[in-house]
């Protein structure tokens, strides 16, 4: 109501108190999108900070996962050359293995 007042008495003075009174309001309006401009900007940095976070995290999985799967590349060739030495076939699965004892006929004892 304290508006309402000041502007009925702003707008009793004339033109001049007319020009008074909007400045008044643009000044209060201003103020308000500054106020919103500054929240708004506190957020996206906020929002930043935290997908800096993201970020970072991604990046180290994602190296974590590169060097296991290169361990893991290693590993698979090593014991590929282990197996062409024993000149015997890799057995990728478990399933595999099950499969070839099914296939493979029973060897009689000597």
């Amino acid at each position: 109501m304290l508006e309402a007042e000041a502007i009925s008495m702003l707008a009793q003075s004339g033109v001049a108190g007319l020009v008074g009174a909007m400045w008044l309001v643009e000044r209060r309006l201003a103020a308000k999108r500054e106020r919103m401009l500054d929240e708004s900007h506190a957020r996206l940095e906020r929002e930043r900070r935290e997908l800096d976070v993201l970020l970072g995290a991604l990046r180290d999985s994602t190296r974590a996962v590169t060097m296991l799967e290169a361990g893991h590349r290693r590993l698979s060739g090593a014991i590929e050359m282990l197996a062409g030495k024993l000149d015997q076939p890799t057995i990728r699965h478990p399933a595999e293995k099950a499969r070839r004892r099914v296939e493979e006929p029973a060897r009689e004892p000597s």
